[in-house]
């Protein structure tokens, strides 16, 4: 297995990060973008060029929770990668 990075390595922990304070038991892409957003990158300049940065993304993800679009909180979704490291299965069920 290959060693992530040191810059993957911070972007996985930022992804937990956003997970947890979403209070949500996996990593989805929502939280991906979050973490993108928390790091000085390519990507999270590109984003916040276009009027994206980190408070409107977690707004937006807030309103997509409160509209049924993404889980709600502590809720797994189906295919999702659990948060913890210790297993790689994926979730089955919601």
């Amino acid at each position: 297995m290959t060693r992530l990075t040191e810059l993957a390595q911070m972007a996985s922990h930022l992804m937990t990060l956003e997970a947890e304070r979403l209070q949500h038991r996996y990593l989805g892409p929502e939280h991906v973008l979050l973490a993108l957003l928390r790091q000085d990158s390519t990507a999270a300049r590109l984003l916040r060029a276009h009027g994206i940065d980190l408070e409107s993304a977690r707004a937006g993800a807030e309103r997509l929770i409160a509209q049924g679009v993404l889980r709600a909180r502590g809720q797994a979704t189906p295919r999702c990668w659990p948060r913890s490291a210790s297993t790689s299965r994926r979730c089955a069920t919601v």
